[in-house]
């Protein structure tokens, strides 16, 4: 598999966690934001009974009410709804039209990306680490990296530079160089990448990594 479809599934499943984690911080802002409401306060704007007070003051009482929800909308809510319509952008304009609208849009990226020319699966890449990064920076939550001390990478031997990344199935787990100038120059290159493409970074599965650490 070509490195750029590598890193894009790295990516999806990156998204994947922190979306679980995301959801969990919604739901738990809900229930904050509902126990600490002071639903009181609408009672003020709450006009008397007849036809011509509520005549008068109906717009009033609608505006206290439109304000009170929409601060009932948190940073966790609205990051949630900004990624949502991001993926779900991306999807339509990735797929075309063999996109669906009645399917979970990052199921159906990881459907059709091994389709995808490498520009196009490196530019999806590029998208969902963007959304990735944006959620856990909100949680405060570290990127999926988990470094490997004192293994040197294969290409630029610099050591405790692989990073294997932790999210998705564990035989689908990917090893990463994190050193950013670290990039396979082609047939030429060191890195033992069973795909060598110049210009991309550095991507292993574990099966092509243990083969060449073995070697």
């Amino acid at each position: 598999m070509h490195p750029s479809h590598l890193h894009a599934l790295a990516a999806l499943a990156s998204l994947d966690v922190a979306l679980v984690l995301l959801r969990n911080a919604q739901i738990a802002e809900a229930s904050e934001t509902a126990a600490s409401g002071d639903f009181g306060t609408l009672q003020a704007w709450r006009p008397g009974t007849g036809i011509r007070v509520a005549r008068e003051h109906g717009d009033v009482l609608l505006d206290a009410v439109i304000r009170h929800v929409s601060a009932l909308v948190g940073p966790y809510a609205e990051r949630g709804q900004r990624t949502d319509d991001t993926i779900r952008w991306l999807t339509a304009a990735a797929l075309g039209d063999a996109h669906r609208h009645d399917q979970d849009p990052l199921d159906q990226l990881r459907e059709h990306l091994p389709a995808m020319t490498p520009s196009t699966a490196a530019s999806l890449a590029r998208w969902v680490d963007e959304q990735d990064q944006a959620v856990r920076r909100l949680l405060g939550e570290p990127d999926d990296h988990q470094l490997w001390p004192g293994v040197a990478c294969p290409s630029c031997d610099t050591a405790g530079a692989l990073a294997l990344r932790m999210s998705g199935p564990a035989e689908d787990r990917v090893v990463v160089c994190t050193v950013v100038r670290c990039l396979c120059t082609g047939e030429g290159c060191g890195c033992r990448m069973p795909v060598k493409a110049s210009g991309w970074r550095h991507i292993w599965t574990l099966t092509a990594i243990r083969a060449t650490l073995d070697s």
